[in-house]
C-alpha cells in the first residue's frame, strides 16, 4: 500500500502492478462504503504474493489488515485481526 492523500487522513492505495482485493468482513447489509470494514487480501496472481505454503485454501494471502474505503480506491487502515504479522519467508512476528 502507498500513502496517497492528505496526511491528516492517512489514505492508502494499492501499488501499481500488484493484485490486491478488499474482502468485506462485515455483513453486506451496510449501505455506505465508509461503514464497510474489509480485509486486505493479496491475490495468488500478484507478483508480491507470499510463498504458496502461506496461502489460504482459496489460493490467496489474507493479511489480517483491516481497511475502510473512504473514497473510491483510497483506504484508511483500521487495525488488524490479531497481533501477528507473517513475513514472506514464513516467519511470524508478534507486533506487541
Amino acid at each position: 500500500m502507498l500513502s496517497d492523500g492528505p496526511i491528516s487522513l492517512d489514505l492508502l492505495k494499492p501499488l501499481d502492478g500488484t493484485s490486491y482485493a478488499f474482502y468485506p468482513i462485515q455483513p453486506s447489509s451496510q449501505k455506505k462504503r465508509e461503514e464497510t470494514l474489509t480485509e486486505l487480501v493479496v491475490l495468488g496472481t500478484s507478483l508480491d504474493c507470499p510463498h504458496q505454503t502461506l496461502l489460504s485454501k482459496d489460493g490467496h494471502f489474507h493479511t489480517g489488515d483491516h481497511f475502510r474505503e473512504v473514497t473510491p480506491g483510497r483506504y484508511m487502515f483500521c487495525g488488524r485481526n490479531d497481533d501477528w504479522i507473517k513475513s514472506e519467508n514464513g516467519l511470524r512476528c508478534d507486533v506487541k
